[in-house]
């Protein structure tokens, strides 16, 4: 609700072009955000929920320490590697000033969406799923609301890609304080200076990793290929119009990231202790979960979908039913 939020009023402050600029911006950062996460986070989550069931500290606090090493050695490739296209392709005058700036913002707020994500996954771990929900789904995006309508509100010249990109760094900034201090209730005294593990453990972790890494590197590029492609062949404008319209249809599916935040520890659980039938008998009350809170606004986008993001995003929004 949130994100729904704040993606109506980047849109209708913006405009089309602006709001096109921001959303590819937004859809490379995903991308590189992956990148650098290579899985870790499911990974991790699927981890610490054994080690945190069994009631081993010392091990559950290793894993939360090689996991965070892992993703900040891959966010600092990732940069890397991201900073010297961006340097050509402005060298070469592929986009314009504005739009350089909207992505050095953005080569600075991927690494903390990586560090997020891997907070709240490791919550969701210590079986801390409302709390890791707060966070991800209401804290962070409520902070990112305030901050941008206040920005918008108090300097209009600001209204710009860029100036949105730098609020949500901010906002993962402090989120990230508030999930370094669930940790230091969560994890065992001074596990910081605890060895990561020999070389053996890294490299058993590393082979663990690549189907995790494979499975969402897939599901992001599947996810944001649309936008990418379209961002590269097209104007911003229709990257903006052609944003609100997807938004809508994503609407559908909804409850999908609810159900599995609550549900994912517990699946992880199931499967370690290889009970079957509970894990069957979750993933179908999951299944008519989702199916049941989709079908309503579905009906409604299919026959008033233009006419509903008219009103809610602004009239150059309109023809994106079509």
């Amino acid at each position: 609700a949130m994100l729904l939020l704040l993606s109506i009023l980047l849109a209708r402050s913006l405009g089309a072009q602006g709001y096109g600029d921001y959303v590819y911006a937004v859809a490379i950062a995903s991308i590189l955000a992956t990148l650098a996460q290579a899985g870790a986070p499911q990974l991790i989550l699927r981890d610490v929920a054994v080690a945190h069931d069994t009631g081993d500290r010392v091990r559950t606090a290793l894993i939360v320490k090689r996991g965070l090493i892992l993703v900040s050695v891959l966010s600092l490739i990732t940069i890397c590697f991201a900073a010297t296209v961006f340097a050509w392709r402005w060298h070469s005058g592929s986009f314009t000033a504005d739009q350089g700036a909207t992505y050095a913002a953005m080569l600075v707020l991927f690494p903390l969406i990586v560090l997020v994500t891997m907070g709240a996954h490791i919550l969701r771990g210590f079986d801390r799923i409302r709390t890791s929900q707060l966070i991800e789904l209401w804290a962070r995006p409520l902070l990112m609301l305030i901050l941008v309508a206040a920005t918008f509100w108090l300097f209009p010249a600001w209204r710009l890609p860029q100036s949105a990109i730098i609020v949500q760094v901010a906002a993962c900034l402090l989120t990230l304080v508030v999930i370094g201090l669930l940790f230091r209730r969560l994890t065992t005294s001074g596990w910081l200076n605890w060895r990561s593990g020999t070389a053996s453990q890294w490299l058993s972790l590393l082979k663990s990793l690549l189907p995790f890494a494979s499975i969402s590197i897939a599901m992001s590029v599947q996810a944001q290929a649309d936008i990418i492609m379209l961002g590269f062949w097209m104007s911003s404008e229709h990257v903006g119009i052609y944003r609100v319209a997807s938004q809508g249809a994503a609407l559908v599916a909804f409850s999908l990231p609810a159900l599995n935040m609550i549900f994912a520890a517990r699946i992880a659980a199931f499967s370690a202790r290889s009970d079957k039938a509970a894990l069957q008998l979750m993933l179908t009350r999951i299944a008519r979960l989702a199916f049941a809170s989709a079908l309503p606004l579905a009906v409604v986008l299919i026959f008033y979908g233009g006419t509903l993001a008219g009103l809610v995003f602004g009239e150059q929004y309109e023809q994106s039913a079509n």
